[in-house]
């Protein structure tokens, strides 16, 4: 959680800075306050995928455990308020919460390269898997046609799942395993607004990031693993995210908005570190992390 608190009170520099640039203290002290809020609700579909290797060196096998999320369905909610400083500078802070529904996980182990020779699998409920994350964008917005408007932005990206493995649905359940994920770090994004006729404009927004990921699990069935801590993964990684919105203009301060979007994250090799509950620890290679993301929401635009 340190990155998430440096990342936090960088954001806080940043707002002040802004209310400084903005002069919005030249008559007191006033808040710095949004153009514009957009707010969305809606539809989304993700998966991530890891595996490990059986030692450091990616071999023995080099797929030891797979662990696959997949068809997670639920709702993403996003709140979006935005700046405008002067003509030229803008600024905006999307976040999103995200909650499943429905969905399953897989695990998998095996005994020889390639996933051959499995020696164990199971399949859970991933219910209640949660996350929220948050991009803070600050970049200049030039006007290359009265209806063609780009803006380039640099930002940071945090975003943190948890991911859980538990019993599909019993009123028993035993298995309650999680699996908890961080990804962190700079980018860069473009974004293209396009006006069509009065009422309607056509938003694109491509953002492109590296990171820092790090993920945290706790197997709570496995006694011969350490608790509430079981393994631990680290590793860097990138990602894109392209979005699509349809923005209907009304006469009002109110607009309305239909939102398509993608999400890729993927990392490289990294390490794994597995804690045993006799105080020993066990380093091996972790392959790759794969995050997929799709969401399809409406939501409104106020304008202030």
């Amino acid at each position: 959680m340190q990155h998430f608190k440096r990342g936090l009170i960088i954001l806080c520099f940043t707002l002040f800075a802004l209310q400084i640039h903005a002069g919005v203290f030249a008559k007191g002290m006033h808040l710095l306050m949004p153009s514009q809020v957009e707010i969305l609700f809606g539809y989304q579909r993700q998966s991530l995928d890891w595996s490990i290797a059986g030692n450091i060196r990616g071999q023995n096998p080099n797929i030891l455990s797979h662990l696959l999320w997949s068809n997670l369905e639920g709702i993403n909610m996003e709140l979006n308020p935005k700046f405008q400083l002067g003509k030229l500078w803008h600024f905006e802070i999307p976040m999103q919460i995200n909650y499943v529904v429905n969905g399953t996980v897989t695990d998998s182990d095996y005994k020889a390269d390639n996933r051959k020779d499995r020696v164990f699998y199971a399949e859970a409920s991933a219910r209640g898997t949660n996350g929220y994350n948050f991009r803070p964008l600050f970049g200049p917005r030039f006007a290359l046609h009265p209806d063609l408007q780009l803006t380039l932005y640099l930002n940071y990206s945090f975003l943190s799942d948890t991911y859980y493995l538990r019993d599909s649905f019993s009123d028993r359940a035993t298995l309650n395993s999680h699996y908890k994920t961080y990804w962190h770090g700079p980018g860069s994004s473009l974004e293209a607004r396009y006006t069509i006729g009065r009422q309607v404009s056509t938003v694109v927004l491509i953002n492109y990031s590296i990171f820092n990921y790090s993920a945290e699990a706790d197997w709570n069935l496995v006694d011969s693993f350490s608790h509430p801590v079981s393994f631990l993964h680290k590793a860097r990684g990138f990602g894109y995210s392209p979005s699509l919105k349809l923005i209907y203009n009304t006469d009002t301060s109110l607009s309305f908005i239909l939102n398509l979007g993608y999400t890729h994250l993927h990392t490289g090799k990294g390490i794994d570190v597995l804690y045993k509950s006799d105080g020993s620890t066990i380093k091996t290679m972790l392959n790759s992390v794969i995050l997929k993301s799709y969401t399809f929401r409406t939501g409104m635009v106020y304008l202030f």
